[in-house]
């Protein structure tokens, strides 16, 4: 099994059944090719679970509340690892119930009902995690997405523009950035910001050849360049 995080094993499901007659070189390229889709789904986990707050230690105040809040967080951290989207939320209302100033539950909801369309609960946890913690560059990434999703591209460029300054090298700021600026037919900033996520990770290169929120730029030479290039 391939550990993705201390709650979390996939067991990968690989066809070795090689084509017969493939030099030492030729074995190397097949494995590759079939490791390639376990490896992007690991990423792609690691990615999903990179903006989520994780658990948090129990704290160390004698105070019933302030360590239930923290016991419900947990459980809201264990039930998304499931997939169990619903229950985290309700795991981290509770929490914030007990501690509304509790800002990992503020950022974990953000994240929860972007993924579940209530763009406007999501945006609004989000306002009240940065109010709390004004420099959380997952909380900035989160608010941006949701409201790309809302149609608020001006603000939505602000927010990611702000997570890009926090963690600078980060591939899916500068990507989520250039699908934003395309909608709005930004071409030339669009196309940079793509090349960058590019050079921080070429996946985005396939990503961007099919991805929809590209279509307001496709016929632009620089994108066509970049995108078709090797």
């Amino acid at each position: 099994t391939t550990t993705v995080s201390p709650d979390i094993t996939v067991s990968p499901q690989i066809d070795t059944s090689f084509k017969v007659g493939l030099d030492e070189e030729g074995v190397g390229q097949e494995l590759g090719k079939r490791l390639d889709p376990l490896s992007a789904g690991i990423k792609a986990l690691k990615d999903q679970l990179a903006q989520l707050a994780p658990k948090q230690p129990l704290p160390g105040s004698e105070d019933p509340l302030k360590i239930k809040a923290v016991e419900f967080f947990n459980a809201g951290v264990d039930a998304y690892k499931k997939d169990e989207i619903g229950q985290a939320i309700g795991h981290w209302l509770d929490a914030l119930k007990l501690a509304p100033a509790y800002a990992h539950a503020h950022n974990n909801l953000g994240r929860a009902l972007k993924e579940k369309g209530a763009l406007g609960a999501a945006i609004e946890h989000c306002n009240a995690a940065l109010r709390i913690e004004p420099d959380s560059r997952s909380v900035h990434y989160i608010l941006g997405l949701a409201l790309a999703a809302k149609g608020e591209h001006d603000a939505a460029i602000e927010h990611l523009g702000k997570a890009m300054g926090i963690e600078p090298d980060d591939a899916d700021d500068h990507f989520d950035l250039s699908r934003v600026l395309a909608e709005k037919e930004d071409a030339a900033p669009a196309v940079a910001a793509l090349a960058r996520a590019i050079q921080l990770d070429p996946r985005y290169r396939d990503k961007a050849k099919t991805d929809k929120h590209y279509d307001p730029i496709r016929d632009d030479p620089a994108f066509r360049k970049l995108v078709d290039a090797e």
